[in-house]
């Protein structure tokens, strides 16, 4: 096994107790909400931990900032896989190439270089 500090976290994980896990989630959460603060329009973003899962690993560029959500303007490629296992939900014409989701946790936004 690695000596690299998540494989010591993945081993400590794998034993915790219940008390311990709830630290953990509670440090990954506030880790989270320092990330996005750093959040600013116009920030290249893939967007994770969300619901329904076809909109994970989307891409595109955050557009705008309200409270603690976000506005972001898809990339092509993101658009098409959006339109093909959305459809359900989200109605994106054809003819339409960059596609804004609206209303995105910021906390599911990642940055991407």
């Amino acid at each position: 096994m690695s000596d690299s500090p998540l494989s010591h976290l993945t081993a400590f994980i794998a034993h915790a107790d219940h008390d311990e896990l709830a630290q953990i989630q509670a440090a990954v959460k506030e880790r989270r909400h320092a990330l996005s603060a750093d959040l600013r329009s116009d920030t290249p973003v893939h967007l994770q931990g969300l619901r329904p899962q076809y909109l994970n690993g989307l891409t595109g560029q955050l557009q705008s900032i309200a409270g603690t959500r976000g506005a972001v303007l898809l990339d092509e490629a993101s658009t098409a896989r959006l339109r093909l296992y959305g459809a359900r939900r989200f109605h994106i014409p054809t003819s339409t190439t960059r596609y804004t989701l609206t209303g995105v946790p910021l906390t599911c936004c990642a940055t991407r270089p």
